[in-house]
């Protein structure tokens, strides 16, 4: 006999896999690797510099679109070939695998739906807490696995509804599979590549608040003038360390000098997009003492502006800051759809040299 919802569960977690169960054995394989192909390629166009965004979102979306069809076709072609309907958990007609992939969803639905409803409020409740105020890193990784495990050992035995060894076999890969790929999201975030929500207008109109770019992580040692890089800087008055995004100008050993509203790096006005449409000043003063300009950039510094110069706190006010403080490179904008941009194409150009 077959069971519906393990056909469903097998295809939210390994897309195909489902009507492989079912015995589509071709169409399976064939799912499997159309899916996977579509949203490596998907995940490789929005993630790379190079790759084009909104193709990339458009096969993303095809790919879930085949994979929520995989899981109904795997579901229908289940209960056509049982004559039974399958073991029950709890209350008549609760499913057993159903609950089981509603707690992976989302811990604590699984059991709301088996009728256990004080354990559930009170797993879901736990969830919560872990993810807005449990360990980070790898160790939240653990924590969390761990919490999934117990959750998906206890709805799958409650009421004695499913076999022991094909509950340990199932919950052992659902938790394997889970595990394998956030240790894979989490290095991947810290060393590769990550998204970001952006906040403020320090970089309007170039960068928005709510934009969702890419930062290279790989890049912090290797980027160039006109770069938006990620800082992590403490600012005054309380020193409270934040991320910002801001635009490199000049590196050690560099001279930058405003003047009327342009920016000279090396007695070269510099040109572009963007600095051809804002208007810079210097001011007075500076956390460290009066600005110098023509300012020289300091061994192991840089100096960085903000695209909105009225509305921001860059190296005008606070100086160089050191190399090391840069995090990551922002590549580019890749949501919403009408705010998709290549940050490249805003290098800026050296020309009109000051006189």
């Amino acid at each position: 006999m077959k069971e519906p919802w393990l056909a469903v569960l097998l295809s939210f977690l390994f897309p195909g896999i489902g009507l492989f169960y079912v015995g589509k054995r071709v169409v399976g394989v064939s799912a499997f690797l159309v899916i996977n192909s579509m949203i490596s390629w998907g995940a490789w166009s929005i993630l790379s510099p190079s790759g084009q965004t909104l193709r990339g979102w458009i096969l993303v979306a095809l790919a879930l679109t085949f994979q929520i069809g995989t899981m109904v076709i795997s579901w229908h072609a289940a209960r056509l070939e049982n004559k039974s309907g399958p073991k029950k958990l709890g209350r008549k007609g609760r499913d057993p695998y159903l609950a089981i992939l509603l707690s992976v969803v989302l811990p604590g639905l699984g059991h709301l739906y088996a009728g256990l409803h004080v354990l559930g409020l009170l797993f879901l409740a736990c969830y919560i807490l872990l993810v807005m105020e449990g360990p980070a890193g790898f160790s939240g990784i653990v924590v969390e696995t761990l919490f999934l495990a117990i959750v998906l050992s206890h709805v799958s035995t409650s009421r004695g509804s499913l076999s022991s060894r094909r509950r340990w076999v199932l919950v052992t890969a659902i938790v394997a599979l889970l595990f394998f790929t956030s240790t894979v999201h989490q290095f991947a975030s810290h060393n590769l590549a990550r998204m970001e929500f952006l906040t403020g207008q320090s970089n309007y109109p170039t960068l928005m608040e709510g934009d969702l770019v890419v930062v290279d992580l790989h890049a912090k040692a290797d980027f160039r003038t006109s770069d938006f890089v990620v800082l992590s800087l403490a600012f005054p008055p309380d020193y409270q360390s934040r991320f910002v995004v801001k635009r490199v100008i000049a590196f050690e050993g560099d001279e930058v000098y405003i003047d009327s509203g342009s920016v000279y790096l090396n007695r070269e006005r510099m040109m572009g997009q963007h600095f051809s449409r804002v208007q810079y000043t210097v001011d007075s003063t500076c956390v460290y003492g009066k600005l110098q300009n023509p300012y020289i950039v300091p061994k192991g510094y840089i100096f960085v502006l903000g695209d909105n110069p009225t509305h921001c706190t860059d190296s005008r006010q606070i100086g160089g800051i050191e190399r090391g403080s840069v995090v990551g490179v922002v590549r580019k904008v890749i949501w919403p759809l009408q705010r998709i941009q290549n940050l490249d194409s805003y290098h800026g150009r050296l020309a009109m040299s000051l006189p």
